[in-house]
């Protein structure tokens, strides 16, 4: 299907009415309200149109760019509403991978725009992009929403709650397997982490609800491989990711997202999204954050690169300052492998270097300071 490229037009052909859930029923939540002014923000078209190609609908078209509306309630969904197949079929990556695959097959260039309304969402997603959770040809732009403009449901002060992940450890690796054999040496990483911390103790399957998650049994061996088989199934692409389990309080512990194949095939990667008494902890112990960085990189090797981060650094302008030449996030602690073009120039900056693995653990001055260190690369 041939894209018109003409600013700010949408041809009737593609322009259809939306007959979803998003319809405008005087009964709609305060936030879906908001955000469906959001959208048309973002679009500068009614919210309920949408621009269609192929079987996947954008919400908008704009300049030769087409655009997705992300509104309030991403980072919560990201964060806190885990499913199984949150990055399987119908999550985040899928979707963005087969909008990216029908502009393909319709023959186009045309650029896919993300608008976040979330600051904290932006910032989270940016950092998965960076990493390669996240497919990197989706251009993330921080778009606050302007509720100067919207006639109602203004939020309350305070309403909107800043993102409770703390920390995000991170480690990218070459895959030794397939992925359930992957899935059995993730079961080996929880294994030995859980005796790190009272928060890592206990470890949940996620679910669609809190409620859901306080009545289940801890997840196990046989679960875990389940789903990841489960989300590889119908998966359509080759990359695929899950969250399947999380530990700590529920609605604010940790994370564990696994990701395959991505950014490349063959390679796996597993974060940790850190919550409050986790993240609580590593800022009081050195000693933690370095036992949770070596007991990662140990386990699994062969790594490339890895990293420890703190959430409240501001995240790095892609547009001004361009990737980091190592093209990762910033960490207070980073893995190397040996063989990496950058292992001599982290030896150079860091503070300490632990070798471990096929690779060293370098620490770049403090929590603080790290990102001064870094921007010296």
């Amino acid at each position: 299907m041939k894209l018109n490229s003409s600013p700010n037009s949408v041809p009737d052909t593609l322009m259809h009415k939306n007959i979803d859930t998003h319809g405008t029923n005087n009964d709609l939540e305060a936030t879906l309200t908001r955000n469906l002014y959001y959208k048309e923000q973002v679009t500068n078209t009614p919210a309920e149109y949408y621009y269609h190609v192929g079987d996947v609908s954008f919400d908008g078209y704009r300049d030769g760019i087409l655009v997705d509306a992300k509104g309030e309630g991403l980072l919560k969904f990201i964060e806190t509403n885990w499913t199984a197949s949150v990055y399987g079929n119908g999550g985040l990556v899928d979707g963005a991978l087969r909008r990216l695959e029908v502009v393909r097959n319709a023959g186009a260039t045309t650029p896919i725009h993300w608008h976040i309304a979330e600051h904290a969402a932006f910032k989270h997603l940016s950092n998965l992009q960076t990493d390669g959770y996240f497919p990197s040809r989706i251009c993330l732009v921080d778009s606050p929403p302007d509720y100067r403009n919207y006639p109602t449901h203004r939020p309350a002060p305070g309403q909107l709650r800043p993102s409770i992940m703390r920390w995000r450890l991170t480690m990218k690796r070459q895959a030794l397997g397939d992925p359930i054999s992957e899935g059995r040496r993730v079961w080996e990483w929880i294994q030995r982490v859980r005796y790190l911390h009272p928060s890592m103790a206990l470890w949940l399957p996620t679910s669609n609800s809190h409620q859901e998650s306080e009545q289940a049994p801890p997840i196990d061996l046989d679960l875990l491989l389940h789903r990841i088989h489960q989300t590889q199934t119908v998966s359509r692409f080759p990359e695929f990711g899950l969250t399947p389990t999380f530990c700590g309080q529920i609605g604010q512990g940790n994370k564990l997202m696994l990701t395959f194949n991505m950014p490349n095939l063959g390679h796996a990667s597993v974060e940790l999204m850190i919550g409050s008494a986790l993240g609580n902890a590593l800022d009081a112990s050195e000693d933690l954050a370095d036992a949770l960085m070596h007991t990662t990189a140990e386990l699994f090797g062969p790594n490339i690169i890895g990293g420890l981060s703190r959430n409240n650094h501001p995240t790095r302008n892609l547009d001004r300052d361009g990737p980091a030449p190592f093209n990762y996030s910033d960490g207070w602690k980073m893995f190397f492998a040996s063989d990496s073009p950058h292992y001599q120039r982290a030896t150079q900056l860091a503070t300490r270097t632990v070798p471990v693995a096929n690779g060293a653990i370098f620490t770049f001055g403090t929590p603080d300071t790290y990102p001064t260190i870094l921007n010296q690369w």
